[in-house]
């Protein structure tokens, strides 16, 4: 009987972070560091690069590599440094050199030269490296590359959007081109065509990718630098996360939910956990509390609220009206002076969470909390009590509790009493 294999380790973790590859890295070296690093098995990326090209890999960490097909089709921008007048086996600097030629003196010409890259802009057939991933009949292409038997690559039609000349240098016979093309496209392939169409041979000698779909390299992270921020705490990789905001860009927010992304992680702070429906006066009231105290620790203001209401997971049939979109309660307590609001899916792995395993797991991942403040009705965790006694016991941090805000009559505000008001209201309009 054939041995399970084992599962790969899962954390709190879910989150798409940028990366900066280093050259000689291979696409699943970043991964595997990821893993090391991280605990974390459930790590891909969105479009390789070879182990001599450097710049933007989009890596996808715990349930976010649910969003791969979000990502995957995205175009790809690049730098690349086309050498002419020699070929390599693998149409760039990585490969052995097999065929040479004179240079024609038109390939130093900028108006030539711009007219050549217009021929390689559009749609297009495009034959593939002989050293590729690609599988022809089940066969891997660069594995029979090289026993020296390369397959017969069908060609596969692509998108160059715009092929941009960027420098000429006539000393090392070499054009710096930007490029923007389509899924799949292979830039070494059109460096090769490229020669041939200038009547000589050329390959890649650079090659740098410099943005994915909305994702540019600035935002990007070296790999060592997050490895040096992880060293003492796996989780604080979750820093280096983008946040719910830019994600929203390319990803519809129910995809973000089913992935568990609350976004990047909030710095040291004074955080108030609650679902804040409605941000009524006395939510604002514990809000300003928030804010002011941690004005005065010199610390962030955090809340971490939840999108749907938990009971629409716990119990949909109960489910209550909700009393403000996500993106009005999000806006309504920024306004009570708030410095992050993070946004965490309330999944049913989430309600199915201890109080000891939200607090020592899930929320490190969210923010560095120093100081918590709650309401007096709040509870943490599946069955648990009052959470901040719990929260005591769990947490070595300081917990304060804030009192109920009552109306003029004495009774306390509430999300339920403000439905129970609307209610009545539509009630007697019928």
């Amino acid at each position: 009987m054939k041995a399970k294999r084992a599962k790969r380790a899962a954390t709190a973790l879910s989150g798409v972070l940028l990366l900066d590859k280093p050259q000689g890295w291979t696409s699943h070296d970043l991964v595997a560091k990821l893993r090391a690093l991280t605990g974390e098995g459930r790590i891909g990326h969105c479009g390789t690069l070879d182990p001599d090209a450097t710049g933007l890999m989009v890596m996808l960490v715990g349930p976010a590599t649910r969003l791969s097909d979000n990502f995957i089709k995205d175009t790809k921008s690049y730098r690349a440094r086309i050498c002419f007048g020699t070929a390599t086996t693998t149409d760039d600097a990585a490969g052995d050199v097999v065929d040479s030629s004179p240079v024609p003196a038109t390939v130093f010409q900028e108006d030539w030269a711009h007219t050549l890259l217009l021929q390689f802009t559009g749609e297009q057939d495009q034959i593939p490296p002989d050293f590729s991933a690609l599988k022809v009949d089940g066969k891997v292409g660069y594995r029979e590359a090289r026993k020296g038997r390369p397959l017969q690559q069908p060609a596969r039609q692509i998108k160059v959007h715009c092929a941009d000349l960027r420098e000429i240098d006539q000393a090392t016979s070499s054009w710096v081109v930007d490029f923007t093309v389509s899924k799949g496209s292979y830039i070494r392939a059109i460096a090769r065509d490229i020669g041939h169409e200038a009547g000589t041979h050329a390959h890649l000698c650079e090659l740098r990718r410099v943005a994915s779909g909305e994702f540019d390299l600035e935002r990007a992270h070296s790999i060592a630098e997050v490895a040096d921020t992880c060293a003492d705490d796996p989780l604080a990789i979750a820093d280096y996360f983008l946040s719910r905001e830019v994600l929203t860009a390319s990803v519809p927010e129910a995809r973000l939910n089913a992935a568990g992304i609350a976004g990047s992680r909030v710095g040291p702070c004074v955080l108030t956990i609650g679902v804040f429906d409605g941000v009524h006066l006395g939510h604002q009231a514990l809000l300003k509390e928030v804010a002011n105290r941690a004005q005065e620790r010199g610390l962030l203001s955090a809340v971490l609220t939840f999108d749907v209401h938990p009971n629409a997971t716990i119990r949909p049939s109960h489910a209550p009206q909700t009393l403000m979109s996500l993106s009005e309660k999000v806006a309504t307590i920024e306004a009570c002076g708030i410095d992050q609001v993070i946004v965490l899916p309330f999944t049913h792995a989430l309600s199915q969470q201890s109080a000891t395993e939200f607090l020592l797991k899930t929320m490190p991942t969210v923010a560095q909390v120093r100081e918590i403040i709650v309401g007096s009705d709040f509870r943490c965790g599946k069955g648990a009590t009052c959470g901040s006694i719990e929260m005591q016991e769990i947490l070595d941090m300081e917990i304060t509790v804030f009192g109920q805000e009552v109306d003029s009559k004495g009774i306390p505000y509430s999300s339920t009493r403000i439905r129970e008001g609307i209610t009545s209201v539509t009630s007697l309009e019928r």
